[in-house]
């Protein structure tokens, strides 16, 4: 029963990131249940879903989302050089950062780059390197394992991601690093804002949306040695690396 169940948490911090990160009641207990009849399938077993184990997989939505959360602050901290010494002139840094970032609560980045030029939103590869820190560290990962769920990579798994990010720099707003709990009550709201905003684009862009989406699958897949194509993709065909790499806010 233990391998069913490993099977069914995996599965569950699957569907949450690409379906939906802060699902309602009813929702999150159908994940659970389709979750422990697919794990049932895999191991070939026909274990019943006791209260107890249905609880602990209902645990999996907060744990995959404080573990979201965990990565991208340190990627934020390394992207964006904010600094975490408790001194004054640090402090001051880092609000004067982070209100340039996000002026007013919004996500700067998604619109300009460095403050001057144009930038197609939701290009950056800080997507890309918490999409691989997730889910793409081994072939065992769930990125490989389930590929009908991440390829290509999911509108709210971006959203979620971007939401993130955000999250994460608006607690330097202050200066001093103020950690909060991304929970739904915070979270949420940035992350409905984000997916309402990938929906909006893809309507009026739908290839370039889909053209991001498999891009952040096909690299995640190179950086496991998944794909036979060794070229080094970047975000956009005609953008060249240093082009991408300078996309970096």
């Amino acid at each position: 029963m233990r391998q069913v169940t490993k099977t069914a948490w995996r599965i569950i911090r699957a569907r949450v990131v690409t379906e939906n990160a802060w699902p309602e009641h009813g929702k999150l207990q159908a994940f659970i249940q389709d979750a422990w009849t697919m794990a049932n399938e895999i191991h070939n077993r026909n274990y019943h879903l006791t209260d107890n184990v249905g609880c602990s997989l209902g645990k999996r939505q907060t744990q995959v989302n404080s573990e979201t959360i965990g990565k991208t602050r340190l990627a934020v901290v390394n992207a964006y050089k904010f600094d975490l010494s408790p001194t004054a002139k640090a402090h001051e840094a880092n609000r004067v950062k982070a209100e340039l970032l996000i002026p007013k609560g919004r996500y700067h980045a998604l619109e300009l780059v460095n403050g001057l030029t144009p930038c197609k939103p939701f290009q950056h590869s800080i997507i890309q390197e918490i999409l691989n820190a997730m889910f793409y560290q081994n072939r065992k990962d769930e990125g490989p394992a389930y590929p009908d769920m991440f390829e290509p990579a999911p509108k709210p798994l971006i959203a979620l991601i971007l939401s993130a990010v955000q999250y994460s720099i608006l607690e330097f707003r202050h200066g001093k690093r103020d950690v909060q709990d991304f929970k739904a009550d915070r979270a949420r709201p940035l992350y409905e804002k984000v997916l309402r905003e990938l929906t909006e684009r893809e309507e009026t862009h739908p290839e370039y949306i889909l053209g991001i989406r498999e891009t952040l699958t096909r690299n995640a897949h190179l950086c496991l040695g998944l794909d036979q194509d060794d070229e080094d993709l970047d975000m956009e065909n005609n953008m060249s690396r240093e082009e991408f790499e300078a996309s970096l806010f």
